[in-house]
């Protein structure tokens, strides 16, 4: 699997955030005046805290070799923000910030993994790139996929170079659902 070197940056209203392995994750919770206090939980517990606007780290967070940072953005955009150095599997779960002791955004960490194969059908029948499908009328085209291994993808459907809006489903199943 390739590992990319990019930044997963998550906003507040964002349920689930997916990265890939040893990616930069930074999770985001935008405020109107600058924060005296964001603390972070993971799964219930606490992380780290930012106190009067001292950004603050943790070393190397429950043995992941990934730092959790939180840090008073104060820019462009006042925010609290939460980097973690490099997503691994044991940091999958539930982010929480808090800003001056309330809760402001819950954040699902998923590790993203690529299929290893994702297959594409047309009334039972396989379809390999290049191949076209044709319809029988005015019943529309029934396409359907399915993803072997690695997370649950999204996909979007083409004709030509164009995007297939309004389809009633756009999402593709594991194999094994």
């Amino acid at each position: 699997m390739p590992k990319s070197k990019s930044s997963q940056i998550a906003l507040v209203g964002q349920e689930e955030v997916f990265a890939f392995e040893d990616e930069e994750v930074v999770l985001t919770v935008r405020l109107a005046k600058e924060a005296d206090r964001c603390e972070v939980l993971f799964d219930d517990d606490d992380v780290v805290e930012l106190d009067n606007g001292r950004d603050e780290c943790v070393e190397d967070f429950e043995n992941t070799g990934s730092d959790v940072c939180v840090e008073n953005m104060r820019k462009e955009v006042t925010a609290c923000n939460v980097k973690i150095e490099k997503m691994h599997e044991d940091l999958e779960g539930t982010w929480t910030v808090k800003v001056d002791g309330r809760e402001q955004a819950e954040f699902e960490l998923k590790l993203a993994e690529l299929p290893d194969k994702i297959l594409v059908y047309s009334d039972d029948k396989s379809i390999e790139g290049g191949d076209s499908v044709e319809t029988d009328g005015d019943d529309g085209y029934v396409i359907e996929c399915a993803a072997e291994g690695g997370t649950e993808p999204n996909f979007a459907l083409f004709a030509g170079s164009q995007r297939v809006v309004g389809a009633k489903k756009k999402s593709c199943k594991k194999d094994d659902q």
